[in-house]
């Protein structure tokens, strides 16, 4: 037999040695996936698609159906701008134990309480959301307007509670706290990355302002 056709022979007999072993395989996981299946639903599991489906969630329990965040989702361009064009701190760093510098916006009088006013009513009617107990973006997923916004506002809600402790005003600076930790969670339920992201924009927002307030200390 010529070298070619042994080396085809070969090259087919190993082939189908292949598939021989991965339908093989196959049919051994299955049987073992179903042997283990039905032992769990004979103690009480189901493993049915519709068993697992969220149900409704009304709007008024829904925090990514409130109102704040269309209308955050309309603006966040303006948000943004309004966020850039505020004098700030020197930022701290809760990590090297380096806190927040007030001294230079101090010194020329500046006050902060005053120049976050034009964001209260809306991190207002986000701490009002936040509160809901539940939160599922529609389907398509169109979340990037709206997390755009949350990521802003999270950096303002930090900023206030920092400001709002060195105004000597440590319970407000605790609710900008606490809607941080909400805003997180809700959006640590939610099934993309970039919520996950979010969320964790949210917390370490949060961290710090904490451990700038004397009473979550």
């Amino acid at each position: 037999m010529p070298f070619l056709q042994r080396l085809l022979l070969t090259l087919g007999i190993l082939v189908v040695l292949g598939l021989l072993f991965h339908l093989e395989e196959n049919w051994r996981g299955r049987r073992s996936w179903e042997a283990w299946k039905a032992s769990q639903e004979a103690a009480g599991q189901t493993y049915a698609p519709t068993a697992h489906q969220a149900g409704e969630i009304r709007d008024s329990d829904n925090f990514a159906a409130a109102p704040v965040l269309e209308a955050g989702r309309e603006s966040t361009v303006n948000w943004i701008a309004l966020w850039e064009a505020l004098p700030r701190p020197e930022d701290g760093n809760w990590a090297q134990g380096k806190a927040t510098d007030f001294s230079d916006l101090d010194s020329r009088g500046q006050d902060l309480v005053q120049a976050l006013a034009p964001f209260d009513g809306v991190l207002d009617r986000l701490a009002e959301a936040a509160r809901r107990p539940s939160c599922r973006f529609g389907f398509p997923m169109d979340v990037h307007p709206p997390l755009s916004f949350l990521g802003t506002m999270a950096r303002v809600l930090h900023l206030r509670a920092e400001v709002r402790v060195h105004a000597g005003l440590p319970q407000g600076s605790l609710e900008d706290i606490v809607t941080l930790l909400r805003i997180s969670r809700h959006m640590q339920r939610q099934p993309i990355l970039l919520a996950v992201l979010v969320s964790r924009m949210e917390i370490s927002a949060a961290i710090p302002a904490a451990r700038s307030s004397p009473r979550t200390q």
